[in-house]
């Protein structure tokens, strides 16, 4: 149930994203078209506001569950790498801290330090 939540996360970011821009779409055009004088300007600024303000909206909870991934990520690869059970330990842990210098992880004092201690 709450395993790979940030991909989850993610998903409901986005289902409520199109969900807002569908029923603020709806609802401006039936107030458009409701044919009232003060209701129909109203529901032009609905169409227009509401879908783009869900579209923001969705950003900051996308990118919620974009950081619970990475940072699950880098968790079960500091534990793999203090994992004893590695027959290659020594190449595993090169071969990891080089991606992650690479992807900007970890800077190039970081990368030194840990070689220096293998």
């Amino acid at each position: 149930m709450f395993d790979n939540i940030g991909s989850k996360i993610k998903s409901l970011a986005k289902i409520v994203c199109w969900a807002g821009i569908i029923l603020t779409g709806i609802i401006g055009f039936v107030m458009l078209v409701s044919g009232e004088d003060v209701v129909s300007p109203i529901g032009l600024v609905v169409m227009i506001v509401g879908p783009l303000s869900s579209w923001i909206g969705s950003f900051f909870v996308y990118g919620f569950g974009e950081l619970i991934e990475k940072t699950t990520y880098i968790s079960e690869y500091m534990m793999d790498m203090q994992c004893p059970e590695s027959t290659n330990k020594s190449q595993d842990k090169v071969a990891l801290l080089e991606k992650w210098k690479r992807d900007g992880l970890i800077s190039e004092e970081d990368y030194q330090d840990k070689i220096s201690k293998l």
